[in-house]
Order: structure tokens, then sequence, then C-alpha cells
């Protein structure tokens, strides 16, 4: 399940929804707890291209933060391709992890302000979830 061995598993619960004090929160796929107590949240992604994405790196690194928060040890997140079968890892790192309330402080800004971000011109934007709302 997920590249895990059915015996490192404990327990497999299913859209988390998780939340810290900064404001930040959000809903986990799948969350497998290992039986040496970690965790390990697990996002689910339908997508034609087994490829890891910025945002979604930076989506799993925010599921660690939040867990982290509520005292759960997370080394790692699985990104999972259903159609292709296929699992991707991806660490987390501490420097990461300082990035996510660099980034929540920059949203509450842009909200407060309610200001849109600028916009890019980049390959990225042929796949962005908000490319609609874009302001270039």
């Amino acid at each position: 399940m997920y590249g895990l061995a059915a015996n490192d598993v404990r327990c497999v619960s299913h859209n988390v929804f998780t939340e810290a004090d900064c404001g930040l929160y959000g809903q986990i796929d799948t969350l497998v707890t290992l039986t040496n107590g970690n965790v390990v949240p697990v996002e689910v992604k339908y997508s034609d291209r087994v490829t890891i994405f910025r945002q979604w790196k930076k989506q799993m690194t925010a599921y660690a933060f939040l867990l982290r928060s509520l005292g759960h040890r997370v080394t790692y997140g699985v990104i999972y391709f259903p159609r292709q079968k296929t699992t991707v890892n991806i660490p987390v790192y501490s420097d990461d992890l300082d990035h996510i309330l660099k980034d929540v402080a920059k949203v509450k800004s842009l909200l407060e302000g309610e200001k849109m971000p600028r916009g890019v011109r980049e390959e990225k934007c042929t796949y962005c979830e908000v490319r609609k709302f874009c302001v270039k």
C-alpha cells in the first residue's frame, strides 16, 4: 500500500483535516501511521504525468508542517498516482518547513491587502489550478 510494507502500517485514515495556530489548514487524502510512530501523509494525484510539480512538493511540506505542529513525526510524504499505480516519496527537510511560515505570512498579506499575486508566464501556467484568476 502506497509503497509501504503492510507489517509497517499501524493505522490508515482518510480525509484527515488538520490545522495550525498560524492559520494554515488542509485536508490530507490519506494519513498512514507506522508501527514506529511516524506518520506519512499521502496525496492522490490523478495526473497523466508522473511528475512532481513544485506546488505538490509545497503541499506535502505544508502537510508535514501541520502534522509536526500536532506533535507527529514526519520524515517524508507520498504522492500516489492511481492511473499509473506509482508512488513517489517526497522527503521533508527542515529548511522547507521554515519556508511554510513565510508563505503563510505572504498569503495573509495578500488577503489583507486584497491584492492578486503577480502573474507569471511559464510552462507551469498550463496546469495551474487558478489560472483563470491570474492577472498578467
